[in-house]
């Protein structure tokens, strides 16, 4: 079989299930993933022959695709900020619009030697990880409650040679906070989803990404706002300023509650599709 043949195959096995746009992208890197090839690669040989045992994997992957498997979990991988992620069930596909939050905060914040952030339910690390590269001169904190997904983080910043330091807290756990020391920059893409809205999600999401990453009780879904404004006012310092990803839904909710935690200094900002995605907080 040649590589258009496979293509052509792959594209019709995923189309009834697919947006339009989204089998192409897909396709391409479901056959990159097997042979190594990338999207021009993949245009300049056609006719590549593609071995019995590369056929197999390829029907795997798009197998795993028709049970709505992310294709970055399958690959095992995922691109950030220019950088290349592990990633699998244990953490959250790293999205761009947390990508956006960094390049704000990487505009706004130069180098700077001594300047401590902390990275509040770390994840995958590419938020913490993608900032130590960019400002080598920073000290970098990251905390999670799962061990796992530490697990990947740690992985990730080895293999990209970023020094973080990650740690196992559970921020609901306020004496676990003054381990945390003086912070100059808090950041965090914290769970921020009611459950109530579980059926609105994405197969793939809600089937297949961690749902202590995702959700919150309908009951509070500000929990874990009001527990990083909590942390800050104890941990951060005069000068310090928080940067955080919202449920675009909730921002003037979030902005309510950090004025009546006494922060002064709040600005929501849209991401590219024009959504209220980020927040800056100051002192």
């Amino acid at each position: 079989m040649h590589l258009f043949e496979a293509r052509n195959i792959i594209t019709k096995q995923l189309e009834p299930v697919y947006l339009e746009n989204e089998t192409p992208p897909m396709t391409d890197i479901l056959i990159e993933w097997v042979t190594g090839l990338d999207r021009l690669q993949q245009i300049a040989q056609p006719k590549k022959e593609i071995t019995e045992e590369q056929q197999l994997l390829l029907q795997e992957g798009v197998i795993r695709l028709l049970s709505f498997e992310p294709i970055q979990y399958i690959t095992k991988h995922a691109w950030f900020a220019g950088y290349r992620f592990k990633v699998g069930p244990a953490v959250l596909i790293p999205r761009p619009e947390t990508e956006e939050l960094v390049d704000w905060i990487l505009k706004e914040k130069p180098d700077k030697e001594s300047y401590h952030v902390l990275d509040v339910g770390t994840g995958s690390g590419c938020i913490p990880v993608s900032l130590k590269k960019k400002r080598p001169g920073w000290t970098v904190t990251a905390i999670d409650i799962s061990q796992d997904a530490l697990a990947v983080a740690k992985e990730n910043a080895d293999e990209l040679g970023a020094e973080v330091d990650f740690k196992a807290v559970d921020l609901t756990d306020e004496a676990k906070w003054s381990s945390l020391g003086e912070i100059d920059l808090l950041v965090s893409n914290p769970p921020y989803i009611p459950w109530s809205d579980w059926n609105t999600l994405p197969e793939n999401v809600r089937e297949h990404e961690p749902s202590e990453a995702l959700f919150v009780p309908d009951t509070d879904p500000l929990l874990f706002y009001r527990l990083i404004a909590q942390l800050a006012k104890r941990q951060l310092k005069k000068e310090g300023v928080i940067y955080l990803e919202l449920n675009e839904t909730l921002g003037a909710e979030v902005v309510s509650l950090f004025q009546a935690q006494g922060f002064a200094t709040i600005e929501l900002k849209k991401d590219m599709q024009g959504k209220h995605r980020m927040l800056r907080v100051s002192i």
